[in-house]
């Protein structure tokens, strides 16, 4: 089974690289073709309008598993997580 990674920052000047290494730490070993990234999108921006989450929705099939740091990485709120 595949382990997909996905972070998220609000700027430019962040990278999602921290959110990766805590993953990485946390015992999720990630190989760069399962991590996606969305960098300078901010969370009021739905995660199914976001090029990166976008792409790791057609890759990820059902059965495999996606991590993230923190859950607001995935939406702004608990409405837009549950939809997401």
């Amino acid at each position: 089974m595949k382990i997909f990674g996905y972070g998220r920052v609000s700027t430019g000047q962040q990278t999602t690289e921290n959110q990766r290494l805590e993953l990485e730490q946390a015992g999720y070993l990630i190989e760069s073709d399962y991590w996606f990234a969305d960098e300078g999108i901010s969370g009021k921006v739905s995660a199914s309008q976001r090029p990166a989450f976008k792409a790791l929705k057609v890759q990820i099939r059902q059965g495999e598993t996606l991590v993230v740091s923190k859950l607001d990485r995935l939406g702004r709120d608990a409405i837009d997580v549950l939809q997401t």
